[in-house]
């Protein structure tokens, strides 16, 4: 582990950390309604998110040197003075640092958690989500005889199932040891006071909570249950410092003790011990430009959009690359379809939620084309209990990425608002109305409840290209002359006969390019999460380079890595199911841990 610094010398590196006074008027309330109009908003009551401009990309501060957003941290020395002590130092309040302090808590551990948001977003990236994916083992499943690859579950078979999925390069024994873990998870969330349900819906790998699906809209199912673990938290006496970013880890004696942080509304800087250990469970990086050209350069081109939110930014792996931490789960990640290119394009921010209008409409089976106009495959996702969850949506967001240019194209006529109804496509492709069961359980400030509206920004800020000729959209999107008219032709023709040889469209999705105005969308991947970090133990401890561990530092996912193995593209999307127990795994470790 490398030696921290003096705890006079300046932490430069951290002033990334805190939002300058103009950065925080950016971000007002005000602000941060209105950035909600795009789907660009911080997840939350507040733009505090305590790291540099979103998805932005600094420049080196000397020549050829590493850009300061993906530099590590050094650890700090302990102060002379403790300002606040615990027994655990948990960063983070998505699932995995909730599960870690309430498991914590549990073994009779005083326990500690800082969030850098405010309370409304506490439960971070993972109430975002729509299911806890388990492979078996749960009490429900139990009871449903269901496992994977068959009943009764057995973990080594559920890692031998899934090995290929992940190029054969992921840790066998850590993901026996989480996939072990995952039913217990369930089961004692239950016990906790959350009523899960195998989904109707998606099929007896998912949980939900009883009730939230209806009608297969699922968006932030998570919700409610990061909303009772926060409470079930407060109630065991779990202290929470809130809108506090985390600055360092604080190192004695080759060992991790404690965090220093700083208030994001005082500027004040705290310390705070963590006796027998600190777990980091901040999530991944996919709002850090910087670190996804480091760590994930394919996706770093390919991919047009990020859905994970605007706290993503990987301040917590660097401090453990700081701490000498080896990295797992290089070039790889989790992504969706069709990340519409507003970053690129100078037209947004790299953030834009999963269930934006625009992103919907530019999820359709529409004709696909890439930059020389040849046609992609489109994967299907309904009925959906008849796929594998880590199949199609993530692949498709490989095709995308890995075309020409790394950019897919779609491109349809006037009438998209009925159009778009014959592809019955399900879950998140499924285009949001506003008379939804339960639509208000996902705000405004995160998508419009009426897909069409953002359809229309998106067509009047240009990150949807629309023109009257064909050629004019070609123009506007980057083609060569004729390409673009020659592809619609073709495809005009194949809607004409009523049947696609190439890809087998069914006949519902034949749908002709035919009236002005036109439009088109250059799409890339829409980033989930990261699945690089650092690299863990079964207990998710945190190892260096010579694969030993450091002492009393601990990581969840998706601030660990490695789960889906090495230069995955795109990969299987169970997110929420790893975020949750390895934070459990994590919480009941590092109470074994002496001081």
């Amino acid at each position: 582990m490398q030696e921290p610094k003096s705890q006079e010398t300046p932490c430069e590196e951290q002033a990334e950390n805190v939002p300058s006074t103009e950065s925080k008027k950016q971000f007002s309330r005000r602000g941060f309604l209105k950035a909600a109009a795009t789907s660009a908003a911080v997840a939350g009551g507040t733009g505090l998110i305590g790291s540099l401009p979103l998805a932005a990309e600094s420049k080196a501060s000397v020549a050829g040197s590493e850009p300061e957003g993906a530099r590590p941290i050094p650890p700090v020395h302990a102060p002379a003075k403790w300002d606040d002590e615990a027994d655990v130092v948990v960063v983070g309040t998505g699932g995995g640092g909730l599960a870690a302090a309430l498991k914590a808590a549990e073994n009779g551990k005083k326990v500690i958690v800082i969030e850098k948001l405010s309370e409304e977003s506490v439960g971070g990236t993972t109430k975002q989500a729509i299911v806890f994916i388990t492979y078996g083992g749960s009490r429900l499943q139990n009871e449903a005889k269901f496992a994977v690859p068959g009943f009764p579950f057995n973990a080594t078979k559920a890692v031998q199932e899934m090995y290929p999925y992940f190029q054969y390069s992921a840790d066998i024994s850590m993901l026996e040891a989480v996939y072990g873990a995952m039913g217990p998870c369930v089961d004692w969330m239950e016990q906790l006071g959350v009523p899960w349900e195998l989904d109707p819906y998606t099929g007896p790998m998912c949980h939900v909570w009883k009730g939230i699906d209806k009608e297969g809209f699922i968006a932030r199912g998570i919700k409610p249950v990061t909303d009772l673990m926060y409470r079930v938290a407060k109630e065991k006496g779990v202290k929470f410092y809130l809108e506090t970013a985390a600055v360092a880890l604080v190192s004695e004696g080759g060992r991790i003790v404690g965090l220093k942080t700083r208030s994001l509304t005082t500027g004040k800087t705290r310390y705070l011990k963590g006796a027998t250990g600190v777990v980091l469970a901040a999530g991944g990086f996919a709002n850090n430009r910087d670190m996804l050209k480091k760590y994930l350069p394919a996706v770093y081109e390919g991919a047009g959009c990020t859905y994970a939110m605007p706290c993503d930014t990987g301040e917590c792996i660097r401090m453990g690359v700081g701490a000498g931490a080896d990295i797992a789960g290089l070039g790889s990640s989790t992504s969706f379809d069709a990340g519409i290119d507003w970053f690129s394009d100078g037209k947004g921010t790299f953030h834009q939620y999963l269930y934006n209008g625009s992103t919907q409409l530019a999820r359709q089976p529409w004709l696909g084309i890439d930059i020389n106009g040849n046609r992609y495959p489109y994967l299907d996702v309904y009925p959906a209990k008849q796929h594998n969850p880590w199949d199609l949506m993530p692949n498709q967001a490989a095709v995308h990425m890995s075309l020409p240019g790394h950019r897919g194209y779609v491109i349809f006529d006037k009438h998209y608002e009925e159009n778009i109804a014959k592809f019955k496509q399900w879950g998140c492709r499924r285009p949001i109305q506003p008379n939804w069961p339960d639509i208000d359980r996902m705000p405004e400030w995160t998508a419009a409840h009426d897909w069409r509206e953002g359809a229309k920004y998106a067509i009047e800020k240009g990150a949807i290209k629309r023109s009257n000729t064909l050629e004019g959209l070609g123009e506007m999107l980057g083609f060569k002359p004729g390409v673009i008219g020659k592809s619609v032709a073709s495809w005009n023709e194949v809607c004409a006969s009523g049947e696609d040889k190439q890809f087998y469209f069914p006949k519902d999705w034949l749908v002709p390019v035919l009236e002005p105005p036109f439009h088109g969308i250059r799409i890339g991947g829409n980033v989930f999460a990261t699945k690089c970090g650092l690299r863990v133990t079964p207990k998710m401890q945190v190892v260096d380079t010579n694969q030993k561990v450091i002492p009393g530092l601990y990581a969840a996912f998706h601030t660990a890595g490695g789960n889906v193995g090495e230069s995955a593209l795109s990969s299987e999307p169970n997110c929420v199911g790893m975020t949750f127990t390895s934070g459990f795994i994590a919480g009941q470790a590092v109470c074994e841990e002496k001081a």
